[in-house]
């Protein structure tokens, strides 16, 4: 079963305060988290602080996303658990983390391996939601590459967790760099990834019949099915290692770029 993250994490709207010069709010607040501090930009609660997150409402119709890790892991999601749970949680540790580029100077990669006996790491990227939408990822596997996962979901699960249940579309690389049938990803190689998504919510039978048309350097190689339902569609990329053992090679990404169908409301009622 997917494993949410404990605390206080879930955002909840709030009030901003009216511009020095007492113009209108136009911004959209969101709070989250909690925890101390003293900073006259947060919302008081009893003794906690939770940071407000200001954004113009044009945010919420946003429909393109992309990051070159130019920031660093700030939008991504990397923790890693391990171990059996104790009180409220597992003990936590760093997942993938931002490493030189291989060939161009102060640019960042995002490195996923599995560095040690813990699971291997998992990042996960929250973008514009759509039911229809492109993907791409840029991608290389390291010499010793022993297995990867690319996965679009609707929802958010612990960056670790590999969880088909509740994955939408789900794009295994075996170890020798195999997509599918007569496809290979040479190692040491950069490659553009696009997943093309198309959600379905009414299943036929015993199979949602939405489907992602993988392309890699624009040649279209596989068509992934849809695995479970996502209502208001796909908003989280999530990649992950599925290296059996100890892999410190992993992959590297360089650049993830969504981009999602214009004016896609969610459906106002469950299907299933």
């Amino acid at each position: 079963m997917a494993r949410l993250p404990r605390g206080l994490s879930r955002p909840t709207p709030g009030s901003f305060p009216r511009d020095g010069d007492g113009g209108p709010r136009d911004r959209l607040c969101l709070r989250r988290g909690h925890g101390r501090g003293e900073r006259p930009d947060r919302l008081r609660t009893g003794n906690r602080s939770p940071p407000l997150h200001p954004r113009h409402p044009d945010w919420l119709r946003t429909t393109r996303d992309e990051d070159d890790f130019s920031a660093g892991l700030d939008r991504w999601s990397t923790f890693k658990t391990y171990g059996p749970v104790k009180a409220w949680g597992s003990p936590r540790t760093t997942g993938p983390e931002c490493v030189p580029h291989p060939s161009r100077p102060k640019a960042r990669v995002l490195h996923v391996r599995r560095p040690d006996d813990k699971p291997g790491d998992g990042a996960v990227w929250n973008f514009p939601i759509g039911r229809s939408g492109k993907l791409s990822v840029r991608i290389l596997l390291r010499k010793g590459f022993q297995g990867g996962l690319v996965a679009l979901t609707d929802r958010f699960f612990y960056p670790e967790t590999i969880d088909l249940e509740h994955t939408t579309f789900a794009l295994r690389i075996a170890g020798d760099g195999r997509l599918g049938e007569g496809v290979l990803l040479g190692k040491e190689q950069w490659y553009d990834l696009d997943l093309s998504w198309q959600v379905e919510q009414r299943p036929p039978g015993d199979r949602w019949p939405g489907t992602c048309k993988v392309s890699v350097d624009g040649r279209e190689v596989a068509t992934l099915p849809q695995l479970n339902r996502a209502q208001a569609g796909v908003g989280y990329l999530r990649l992950n290692s599925t290296a059996a053992a100890i892999d410190p090679a992993g992959f590297l990404v360089e650049r993830v770029v969504a981009e999602v169908a214009a004016g896609q409301a969610a459906p106002s009622r469950e299907t299933r």
